[in-house]
């Protein structure tokens, strides 16, 4: 299979996209606020991409067929 067909396949990559373009509006949208609300937004946003980083991971791990059980 293409590489690039199964990257829009998997649902990781899908997420990691639609959340960076949350974190767009987000910002957009939040600059308005105090700085409380945007320090609240900014830790729940750092773990959602985080989330996503780690399933890129796997994802490459998936695409280059190494080990799955090597975790750093």
């Amino acid at each position: 299979m293409n590489p690039f067909i199964s990257l829009l396949i998997y649902p990781g990559t899908l997420t990691a996209i639609l959340s960076s373009v949350a974190l767009y509006f987000f910002v957009k949208f939040f600059e308005r606020l105090p700085s409380s609300y945007m320090s609240i937004i900014i830790i729940s946003l750092v773990i959602i991409i985080s989330v996503n980083v780690y399933r890129g991971i796997d994802f490459l791990f998936w695409l280059f067929d190494l080990p799955s059980n090597f975790h750093f």
